[in-house]
């Protein structure tokens, strides 16, 4: 393409303009995807936006699920090995429901307890006040 003649620059003025467009687009895809994100991070990345059946583009119809693992992981590593933190643990209890927390023991029972109960590492890693405590949270 000659972009010395007037229809070279025309050309070239209709390809930056397509360019444009198209970058444009790109950039207000990442930032909805990027504000997806920001969603996630937002609530402790503890639950997953999902789309139901007649969810769209725009995110509308869209549910918030809980799940349980991540909680369960921040618990089992507040209290494995040497030392609890004891900080991580109400960090993670106190922002849920209870029946999120119920959640919270079932999967740590079942996947992250190697045997034991969430209770039975609360009770070898916790004492006193701090026990009581995080056992208050699922009565």
């Amino acid at each position: 393409m000659d972009i010395s003649t007037k229809e070279g620059k025309i050309k070239l003025a209709i390809y930056l303009g397509i360019g444009v467009g198209v970058i444009a687009i790109a950039i207000k895809v990442k930032n909805k995807l990027g504000a997806r994100g920001k969603i996630l991070r937002k609530l402790g990345n503890k639950k997953n936006l999902t789309d139901d059946k007649k969810g769209n583009a725009d995110g509308k119809n869209t549910q918030i699920v809980f799940n349980p693992s991540y909680d369960a992981g921040r618990l089992k590593y507040a209290m494995d090995g040497a030392g609890t933190y004891e900080n991580i643990i109400w960090e993670t209890l106190e922002p849920l429901s209870k029946s999120q927390r119920e959640s919270v023991r079932q999967y740590f029972n079942n996947y992250l307890g190697e045997g034991d109960s969430l209770m039975t590492w609360f009770e070898g890693d916790l004492s006193g006040s701090s026990l009581r405590k995080a056992k208050a949270y699922f009565k």
